[in-house]
């Protein structure tokens, strides 16, 4: 008797589901940077110099004047 050859088929790949599943991905490694940012950021602080947090000009300081009555955008 001879012998026949099984051939293995697979199920077609659809291409909504991979993009789907990278959409995915993608918004998940988006909100894990957001997540660890502060943790980051409290970190790089830390091992600053009182010196150096006093002369770096936080993000939220207008470069300009301006004569808003808040003071700070923030």
């Amino acid at each position: 008797m001879a012998t026949a050859e099984r051939q293995v088929t697979r199920p077609p790949v659809r291409i909504g589901r991979i993009a789907g599943r990278t959409v995915l991905y993608v918004a998940l490694g988006v909100i894990a940077v957001v997540m660890i940012a502060p943790f980051a950021w409290m970190v790089l602080t830390s091992l600053k110099t009182p010196a150096d947090i006093a002369s770096s000009v936080p993000p939220c300081t207008p470069a300009t004047a301006s004569s808003s009555p808040s003071g700070t955008p923030c």
